[in-house]
């Protein structure tokens, strides 16, 4: 992507169109979205090529017709991000897939079951695990027909499906059971034997916790059937007992616990203007519907490789 993206500047600026400006190491940035304006102190990017190196300090205000926030879900909730194995962001390339190497079988903690703690999971507890192929690894041939039968029980609403997913997939017909059994023992022989996992869970004050709370809405539809086989398989351990306790009863390091609380992108989007007042409805409302259609929006092979060789 980013020697795309220096290429095309090269292209624009070779056939005379517009080359966008690029800054570095942000300092202070501040959107108005009443007057649309942006301000901001940084370092001028020079490119060179298909990169850029670091400039002179610089920092404007200017008035734009269109401003894009692209600015990430942000870093998580107390979660520490340097210094350790398993508790760095989830952005940060994958540490815990790795095998471990000492001959130990360690113990790991995920704390969290929202999207970031699901997948980490997989990656503790699926050997050699791929978040993009492994439901094809897991159901085969049989992968469509799941697809389709999953598609009549979820409806329309696609990926956040406000249901509770282990009900729906206990009562699933019969030949949905079997590909999910066939599934599950695959699973089985796919899991991980160097290091053991546990799920942490902490109930809402006054909640009557079972299983089963692990499986409402606070994923993605598609995690949360991962999760259900993955339960299914024996694959995890739970435990309700404070985190902290809880490591230091079974003497596991800091870096073997993994807390995923959500990254509290609301703020994080909404601390980057002067005055949300004008934004704050609509993200709020963007934020409460998260509507994620089940639809196939770009069918397979609509992104064909760059002609030039560049993305293939």
């Amino acid at each position: 992507m980013l020697d795309t993206f220096g290429d095309r500047c090269t292209e624009n600026e070779s056939n005379g169109l517009l080359v966008p400006k690029v800054f570095f190491g942000l300092g202070y940035l501040r959107v108005d979205a009443h007057r649309g304006q942006v301000e901001w102190l940084g370092l001028a990017a020079d490119r060179a090529g298909r990169h850029f190196r670091a400039g002179e300090p610089a920092g404007d205000r200017q008035s734009y017709d269109t401003i894009v926030v692209a600015a990430g879900f942000g870093l998580e909730a107390g979660q520490p991000t340097q210094g350790a194995i398993a508790s760095g962001s989830y952005w940060r390339n994958d540490t815990l897939g790795q095998p471990v190497l000492t001959g130990a079988r360690p113990v790991f903690v995920v704390s969290g079951h929202g999207d970031g703690g699901v997948v980490d999971l997989c990656r503790l507890t699926i050997e050699r695990f791929r978040q993009d192929t492994i439901l094809a690894e897991l159901l085969g041939n049989h992968l469509d027909e799941v697809e389709k039968e999953l598609r009549r029980i979820i409806g329309p609403i696609g990926g956040r499906l406000p249901g509770n997913v282990k009900k729906t997939l206990d009562y699933a017909s019969a030949p949905l059971a079997e590909y999910l059994s066939t599934a599950t023992t695959r699973l089985r022989s796919r899991l991980r034997k160097d290091v053991r996992v546990v799920l942490h869970v902490k109930p809402e004050d006054g909640e009557d916790w079972s299983v089963d709370h692990l499986f409402e809405n606070k994923s993605s539809f598609l995690n949360r059937f991962l999760l259900y086989l993955l339960y299914d398989a024996g694959a995890f351990a739970i435990s309700l007992e404070p985190i902290a306790e809880f490591g230091k009863r079974q003497s596991i390091p800091k870096s073997h616990i993994v807390q995923r609380y959500g990254t509290g992108s609301y703020a994080h989007v909404l601390g980057l203007f002067s005055d949300h007042t004008k934004v704050a409805k609509r993200l709020a409302k963007m934020k409460d519907s998260d509507n994620q259609l089940s639809d196939e929006l770009w069918l397979p092979g609509f992104f064909s490789p760059d002609p030039r060789g560049i993305l293939s």
